[in-house]
Formats: structure tokens, C-alpha cells, sequence
């Protein structure tokens, strides 16, 4: 799965509906679809915590040195 995709397509309904006609299945369908496109004004489903971490740590790393 991409976690480049981690926000809702606009084409995105509902689990199981989707405005293009597919199954619309976000953790399957949606991620794969080549019609995605990304909702505007939308959040993430959750947040990458390890990047968030690691920016975190290299920040205080820095001011360290």
C-alpha cells in the first residue's frame, strides 16, 4: 500500500461507493486507483509518527552540537 495515499480521494463516497464506479474501498481500491486525486482541504487518516519522531529527534540533535 502507498502511504502517499494516506488522505480520502474526491471521488470517494463511502466505504464500498466511489463517483467513478469503482468498488471504493479506501485501504484496497482507493490506493491503487488511477484516478486518484486528493481531496482538498483534507487531513491524513493518521499521522506518520516515525517521521514526526525522527524530524523531532534531529532537530534536538542538531542544537545539541
Amino acid at each position: 500500500m502507498s502511504k502517499g495515499r494516506e488522505i480520502a480521494c474526491e471521488y470517494y463516497i463511502n466505504e464500498g461507493n466511489c463517483k467513478k464506479g469503482h468498488k471504493g474501498i479506501f485501504n484496497k481500491t482507493c490506493q491503487t486507483c488511477k484516478d486518484y486525486s486528493v481531496l482538498k482541504n483534507s487531513r491524513p487518516r493518521r499521522k506518520n509518527l516515525r517521521k514526526e519522531k525522527t524530524i523531532k529527534w534531529m532537530k534536538n540533535f542538531k542544537n545539541f552540537i
